[in-house]
């Protein structure tokens, strides 16, 4: 949904005005991840920057650093996460958000390696639980819940 023709199609990843530097460094893991051959990455912008009308969104950061991420999940409390990276995605009537997130910036950055390195979608599913180190983003596991 995020790419169309070959080209990006209405895409904006989205931080926080809260994001800290693992959040922004996530949001250049998928946008690196979407770029492919194409000679430009996508917009990475903030929050309060999302241009009026409907758009694709990926919106990266925690439900505590990212309100935009926190209405989607419907929950704003960080401690009621669990501590894994999560990729959802969520087919709109006519445009596509994915969420990626996590309880901490660590997990949302094992969220954005596990799309920078995998395909853009979850193969079984439309949530990606993932676990492991960001060190090593090639030895993930990753569950995908019903």
């Amino acid at each position: 949904p995020f790419i169309k023709n070959n080209y990006y199609n209405d895409v904006y990843i989205v931080v926080g005005k809260g994001h800290n530097a693992d959040e922004m460094f996530a949001a250049y893991d998928v946008a690196y991840g979407l770029q492919g051959l194409r000679n430009q990455l996508p917009s990475i912008i903030v929050e309060n920057q999302v241009p009026a009308n409907a758009h694709n969104l990926i919106l990266v950061g925690t439900p505590c650093t990212n309100t935009l991420v926190a209405e989607f999940l419907a929950t704003n409390d960080c401690n009621s996460m669990i501590n894994k990276g999560i990729v959802s995605l969520d087919y709109g009537e006519r445009k596509t958000t994915m969420i990626v997130s996590g309880k901490t910036s660590d997990d949302v950055r094992k969220a954005a390696l596990f799309l920078k390195n995998y395909p853009l979608y979850a193969p079984t599913g439309r949530v990606a639980l993932i676990e492991g180190s960001v060190n090593n983003p090639n030895g993930f596991v990753v569950t995908y819940p019903n």
